[in-house]
């Protein structure tokens, strides 16, 4: 069976208890054993809980074979990327909803593979946008040539030997290839699992100096804005590599 951490959503009417909610300590049940990597993901979450609702939360463990001793599943109300919710009855009567988030991997870990996909996807973007912003670029050189020698002759070799010194300064093909290298890399450490937020960290650091020099190259605006669009993902990851040991 896989692991979960069972998250009991109840709120019940002020007016079935005559007061507010909660008015004692809330039990976080968890079936599994003691030291799992359930325990060690509800303890905290079990603490940030009680922050919010002002109240005590007791993570319980019940090694058992239901997720939830005590409460009957009665269907499935939802699935998202980030678990199940389903429809039960609790002791007393009570109907509740409960909430299962499957802990097959590290917290933090399926968000940074979308992410990866996501910024992926983007670089391939800013690859297929490469020869029109130096077509661009040459057509803003012969522009400003036109206008500095106003009805005197373009010179063609002169026009073309610039041109590609500047697409030697702003090239950035190399930036793209090890970017998509260290993508590679962060997928291939998520897949092999165990302490991997150090050098994922690390791996950020690497995306956002390649990122950054992207950035400083391109001479182009969708260059620039696609730049910053990867600046905004690699942000986003970083957060979620905090959640990785």
């Amino acid at each position: 069976m896989r692991q979960l951490v069972a998250v009991l959503v109840a709120v019940f009417a002020a007016s079935a208890f005559g007061q507010a909610f909660p008015t004692r300590p809330i039990t976080m049940i968890v079936p599994y054993a003691a030291g799992g990597s359930a325990d060690v993901v509800a303890r905290p979450v079990a603490a940030e809980m009680g922050k919010v609702l002002g109240e005590n939360v007791v993570v319980e463990l019940r090694p058992g074979a239901e997720p939830i001793p005590g409460y009957r599943l009665v269907g499935l109300l939802g699935r998202g990327g980030f678990g199940e919710v389903w429809k039960a009855d609790g002791p007393g009567g009570f109907r509740v909803a409960l909430k299962f988030v499957p802990l097959s991997e590290p917290v933090g870990a399926a968000e940074l593979r979308a992410l990866r996909v996501q910024l992926l996807t983007e670089i391939t973007t800013i690859a297929a946008r490469v020869p029109q912003a130096a077509a661009r670029r040459s057509e803003r050189l012969r522009e400003r040539l036109r206008t500095m020698l106003a009805d005197a002759p373009l010179d063609e070799t002169r026009i073309i030997t610039e041109v590609a010194v500047w697409a030697q300064k702003t090239d950035i093909t190399e930036e793209l290839a090890r970017l998509r290298a260290h993508l590679e890399d962060l997928s291939a450490k998520l897949d092999k699992g165990g302490p991997v937020g150090r050098p994922l960290d690390f791996l950020i650091q690497e995306l956002n100096r390649e990122v950054n020099t992207l950035g400083a190259k391109a001479d182009d605006l969708e260059l620039s804005q696609a730049a910053l669009a990867a600046k905004g993902m690699l942000e986003k990851m970083r957060e979620q590599v905090q959640n990785l040991e």
